[in-house]
Protein backbone atom coordinates (compact mmCIF):
# COMPACT_ATOMS: atom_id res chain seq x y z
CA UNK A 1 0.00 0.00 0.00
CA UNK A 2 1.13 3.67 -0.97
CA UNK A 3 0.73 7.12 -0.23
CA UNK A 4 -1.09 9.00 -2.59
CA UNK A 5 1.20 11.35 -2.43
CA UNK A 6 3.88 9.17 -4.72
CA UNK A 7 1.73 9.29 -7.29
CA UNK A 8 1.63 13.21 -7.58
CA UNK A 9 5.32 13.17 -7.80
CA UNK A 10 4.91 10.42 -10.59
CA UNK A 11 3.44 12.58 -12.67
CA UNK A 12 5.38 15.64 -11.92
CA UNK A 13 8.10 13.28 -13.71
CA UNK A 14 6.41 12.63 -16.51
CA UNK A 15 5.09 16.12 -17.11
CA UNK A 16 8.99 17.17 -16.89
CA UNK A 17 9.88 14.64 -19.19
CA UNK A 18 7.12 15.11 -21.79
CA UNK A 19 8.61 18.70 -21.82
CA UNK A 20 12.04 17.87 -22.19
CA UNK A 21 10.92 15.44 -25.02
CA UNK A 22 9.29 18.37 -26.71
CA UNK A 23 12.21 20.53 -26.87
CA UNK A 24 14.55 17.77 -28.17
CA UNK A 25 12.05 16.77 -30.78
CA UNK A 26 11.65 20.47 -31.98
CA UNK A 27 15.36 20.76 -32.18
CA UNK A 28 16.48 17.44 -33.63
CA UNK A 29 13.02 17.28 -36.00
CA UNK A 30 14.06 13.86 -37.42
CA UNK A 31 11.02 11.02 -37.56
CA UNK A 32 12.48 8.89 -34.52
CA UNK A 33 12.06 12.07 -32.14
CA UNK A 34 8.90 13.07 -33.04
CA UNK A 35 7.39 9.42 -32.84
CA UNK A 36 8.52 8.75 -29.93
CA UNK A 37 7.02 12.15 -28.75
CA UNK A 38 3.75 11.14 -30.05
CA UNK A 39 4.01 8.20 -28.11
CA UNK A 40 4.89 9.63 -24.57
CA UNK A 41 1.94 12.05 -25.53
CA UNK A 42 -0.27 9.76 -25.76
CA UNK A 43 0.72 7.90 -22.47
CA UNK A 44 0.51 11.23 -20.95
CA UNK A 45 -3.13 12.01 -21.72
CA UNK A 46 -4.05 8.34 -20.79
CA UNK A 47 -2.65 8.42 -17.51
CA UNK A 48 -4.24 12.48 -16.88
CA UNK A 49 -7.76 11.14 -17.84
CA UNK A 50 -7.02 7.84 -15.42
CA UNK A 51 -6.04 9.98 -12.59
CA UNK A 52 -8.43 12.36 -13.28
CA UNK A 53 -10.11 14.05 -9.93
CA UNK A 54 -13.50 15.54 -11.42
CA UNK A 55 -15.13 17.61 -8.50
CA UNK A 56 -18.24 16.10 -6.77
CA UNK A 57 -20.27 18.43 -4.57
CA UNK A 58 -21.10 16.53 -1.73
CA UNK A 59 -24.14 16.78 0.54
CA UNK A 60 -23.42 15.29 3.81
CA UNK A 61 -25.66 13.29 5.59
CA UNK A 62 -24.77 11.75 9.50
CA UNK A 63 -27.49 8.90 8.42
CA UNK A 64 -26.44 8.23 5.13
CA UNK A 65 -23.52 5.96 3.69
CA UNK A 66 -22.25 7.52 0.31
CA UNK A 67 -20.71 5.44 -2.20
CA UNK A 68 -17.17 5.23 -1.61
CA UNK A 69 -15.71 5.04 -5.68
CA UNK A 70 -17.05 5.23 -9.01
CA UNK A 71 -18.09 1.84 -10.59
CA UNK A 72 -20.72 -0.64 -11.11
CA UNK A 73 -22.71 -2.76 -8.63
CA UNK A 74 -22.11 -6.41 -9.57
CA UNK A 75 -23.47 -8.47 -6.27
CA UNK A 76 -25.33 -7.35 -2.82
CA UNK A 77 -25.47 -10.30 -0.47
CA UNK A 78 -26.77 -10.78 3.24
CA UNK A 79 -24.48 -13.04 4.91
CA UNK A 80 -25.59 -14.32 8.53
CA UNK A 81 -23.82 -11.92 10.34
CA UNK A 82 -26.70 -9.25 10.20
CA UNK A 83 -24.44 -7.27 8.00
CA UNK A 84 -25.03 -6.86 3.92
CA UNK A 85 -22.20 -6.22 1.71
CA UNK A 86 -22.37 -4.47 -1.96
CA UNK A 87 -19.45 -5.08 -4.59
CA UNK A 88 -18.46 -2.74 -6.76
CA UNK A 89 -16.62 -3.21 -9.93
CA UNK A 90 -14.36 -0.19 -11.41
CA UNK A 91 -13.53 -0.78 -14.89
CA UNK A 92 -10.43 1.28 -16.22
CA UNK A 93 -12.92 3.68 -17.43
CA UNK A 94 -13.91 5.36 -13.99
CA UNK A 95 -12.82 7.35 -11.91
CA UNK A 96 -10.69 5.67 -9.59
CA UNK A 97 -10.65 8.18 -6.50
CA UNK A 98 -12.38 6.97 -2.85
CA UNK A 99 -13.91 9.25 -0.58
CA UNK A 100 -15.14 8.35 2.86
CA UNK A 101 -18.57 7.20 2.53
CA UNK A 102 -19.31 8.20 6.08
CA UNK A 103 -18.26 10.97 8.49
CA UNK A 104 -16.51 9.46 11.90
CA UNK A 105 -13.07 7.82 13.02
CA UNK A 106 -10.75 5.39 11.30
CA UNK A 107 -11.07 2.55 13.86
CA UNK A 108 -8.65 -0.14 12.42
CA UNK A 109 -6.74 0.04 8.89
CA UNK A 110 -5.95 -3.86 7.59
CA UNK A 111 -3.82 -3.88 4.69
CA UNK A 112 -3.14 -8.07 2.99
CA UNK A 113 -1.04 -8.99 0.11
CA UNK A 114 -2.29 -10.92 -1.92
CA UNK A 115 -2.95 -12.37 -5.96
CA UNK A 116 -4.44 -10.71 -8.11
CA UNK A 117 -7.25 -12.13 -9.96
CA UNK A 118 -9.63 -9.78 -11.73
CA UNK A 119 -11.81 -7.59 -10.04
CA UNK A 120 -14.87 -8.95 -11.22
CA UNK A 121 -13.64 -12.60 -10.28
CA UNK A 122 -15.41 -13.89 -6.80
CA UNK A 123 -12.08 -14.85 -5.34
CA UNK A 124 -10.67 -11.75 -6.13
CA UNK A 125 -12.86 -10.52 -2.86
CA UNK A 126 -11.39 -12.71 -0.47
CA UNK A 127 -7.47 -13.44 -2.18
CA UNK A 128 -6.35 -10.05 -3.81
CA UNK A 129 -4.10 -7.80 -2.17
CA UNK A 130 -6.87 -5.58 -0.19
CA UNK A 131 -7.23 -2.84 2.50
CA UNK A 132 -9.53 -2.82 4.85
CA UNK A 133 -10.98 0.30 6.55
CA UNK A 134 -12.92 0.04 9.71
CA UNK A 135 -14.85 3.55 10.37
CA UNK A 136 -17.16 4.21 13.63
CA UNK A 137 -19.76 6.37 13.09
CA UNK A 138 -21.67 8.78 15.69
CA UNK A 139 -24.29 6.28 15.89
CA UNK A 140 -21.73 3.52 17.37
CA UNK A 141 -22.19 1.60 13.95
CA UNK A 142 -19.22 0.35 12.16
CA UNK A 143 -19.17 0.64 8.60
CA UNK A 144 -16.15 -1.28 6.31
CA UNK A 145 -14.64 -0.21 3.26
CA UNK A 146 -12.32 -2.27 1.51
CA UNK A 147 -10.55 -1.44 -1.41
CA UNK A 148 -9.32 -4.57 -3.72
CA UNK A 149 -6.56 -4.79 -6.20
CA UNK A 150 -6.94 -6.46 -9.43
CA UNK A 151 -5.70 -7.72 -12.14
CA UNK A 152 -3.66 -4.74 -13.75
CA UNK A 153 -4.07 -2.33 -11.13
CA UNK A 154 -1.54 -3.98 -8.26
CA UNK A 155 -1.16 -0.50 -6.39
CA UNK A 156 -3.70 0.39 -3.57
CA UNK A 157 -3.22 4.09 -2.20
CA UNK A 158 -4.41 5.28 1.26
CA UNK A 159 -4.09 8.55 3.24
CA UNK A 160 -5.90 7.41 6.44
CA UNK A 161 -4.65 6.59 9.58
CA UNK A 162 -5.66 5.01 12.18
CA UNK A 163 -7.60 7.27 14.81
CA UNK A 164 -8.15 10.10 12.01
CA UNK A 165 -10.91 11.65 12.43
CA UNK A 166 -12.94 12.17 8.69
CA UNK A 167 -15.12 13.86 7.11
CA UNK A 168 -18.02 12.27 4.54
CA UNK A 169 -17.11 12.85 0.80
CA UNK A 170 -13.21 13.54 1.70
CA UNK A 171 -10.93 12.14 -0.78
CA UNK A 172 -8.74 9.69 1.23
CA UNK A 173 -7.13 6.87 -2.05
CA UNK A 174 -7.54 5.62 -4.97
CA UNK A 175 -6.45 2.03 -7.03
CA UNK A 176 -4.67 1.62 -10.21
CA UNK A 177 -5.99 0.82 -13.71
CA UNK A 178 -9.40 -1.28 -12.70
CA UNK A 179 -10.33 -2.96 -8.97
CA UNK A 180 -12.95 -3.60 -6.87
CA UNK A 181 -15.06 -2.40 -3.70
CA UNK A 182 -16.46 -3.97 -1.15
CA UNK A 183 -18.69 -1.58 1.37
CA UNK A 184 -20.02 -3.58 4.52
CA UNK A 185 -22.74 -1.89 6.58
CA UNK A 186 -24.94 -3.07 9.32
CA UNK A 187 -28.34 -4.84 8.36
CA UNK A 188 -30.58 -2.24 9.71
CA UNK A 189 -29.39 -0.15 7.00
CA UNK A 190 -31.93 0.79 4.23
CA UNK A 191 -30.03 -0.14 0.95
CA UNK A 192 -30.72 2.53 -1.86
CA UNK A 193 -28.81 0.67 -4.49
CA UNK A 194 -29.48 -2.04 -7.14
CA UNK A 195 -28.15 -4.45 -8.53
CA UNK A 196 -26.07 -3.63 -11.89
CA UNK A 197 -26.28 0.39 -11.22
CA UNK A 198 -23.47 2.59 -11.77
CA UNK A 199 -22.53 4.93 -8.76
CA UNK A 200 -20.35 8.04 -8.15
CA UNK A 201 -18.31 8.53 -5.39
CA UNK A 202 -19.79 11.64 -3.20
CA UNK A 203 -22.79 11.86 -4.72
CA UNK A 204 -24.97 8.28 -4.77
CA UNK A 205 -26.46 6.72 -1.65
CA UNK A 206 -25.68 3.39 -0.80
CA UNK A 207 -27.84 3.04 1.79
CA UNK A 208 -29.47 4.74 4.84
CA UNK A 209 -31.13 4.22 8.41
CA UNK A 210 -34.08 6.56 9.81
CA UNK A 211 -33.17 9.58 12.19
CA UNK A 212 -32.63 12.84 12.07
CA UNK A 213 -30.06 14.68 10.19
Amino acid sequence: MLNLNRYKSFLLIIGIMGFISLIISLRAKTKISIVFLCIFTAVFLLLLFFFRNPYRKVIVNKNRVLAPCDGKIISIERPENNRVQIYVFLSIFDVHRFRNPVSGKVIKIEYKKGKFYKAFNRAARKENESNKIAYKIGNGNMIYITQIAGYIARRIFCDLRERDIVQQGDLFGMISFGSGCLIDIPSNYTVKVKLRSKIKAGKNIIAEIAGNN
